[in-house]
């Protein structure tokens, strides 16, 4: 009696055990579907459909020249939402995305939205091959980082790669690859972005 009451115990306590892991694993599942269900309306909701990074953080600040040497610094962009987008012209992706790029950034420009087209080229000679001055839109600001050492500060492993920075200069998106900038989608988004005024979160 005592060895089958022992058998006993050790049945219902694992019984209670599993019983116990599958009511927890319902819970979380629900628990994730109501998040996916009624993000925060005041960053997942305005900025849906974009790939959202987990939570904001400040972006790597930089000083890189233009094509007439000027030194710029990303800090001169504060208070307007910021696009910064790496590409270089030993990048076929990126040769074959940045005509539409520009024309969306054409899109904005009396619009709080600036952008930064961040050329990972050894020379302006080499990127103007693709992008030269006469083509920079009045928005666009045309960097050089030949050093290549912005990219690994922001996180960037595949080109080209886009950054969409809020007005406190916070990363709140990123795009890997080539994307769809005609499609309908990010434009829609970033209409609402803009929605949300200089607080951008």
């Amino acid at each position: 009696m005592q060895k089958i009451s022992a058998k006993v115990v050790v049945f219902w306590g694992v019984f209670f055990v599993l019983l116990g892991s599958l009511v927890a694993w319902q819970f979380l599942g629900a628990t994730r579907s109501r998040m996916r269900d009624n993000p925060s309306p005041s960053h997942s909701e305005a900025l849906h459909g974009l790939a959202n990074v987990a939570s904001p953080r400040g972006a790597p600040r930089f000083e890189l020249p233009d094509s007439q040497g000027k030194i710029h610094q990303l800090e001169e962009l504060a208070g307007n939402w910021v696009i910064v987008h790496f590409w270089a012209t030993w990048c076929p992706p990126c040769i074959e995305e940045f005509p539409q790029w520009l024309e969306f950034t054409q899109k904005w420009k009396d619009r709080p939205l600036r952008f930064l087209a961040i050329s990972l080229d050894t020379s302006w000679a080499e990127a103007h091959k693709i992008l030269p001055d006469g083509r920079v839109p009045s928005n666009v600001i045309a960097l050089l980082d030949a050093e290549k050492i912005l990219p690994d500060l922001f996180g960037t492993y595949q080109y080209p790669e886009t950054y969409l920075l809020n007005p406190k200069l916070e990363i709140v998106t990123k795009w890997v690859g080539p994307q769809d900038w005609a499609g309908p989608e990010i434009g829609e988004a970033m209409e609402r972005a803009l929605g949300m005024g200089a607080g951008g979160t």
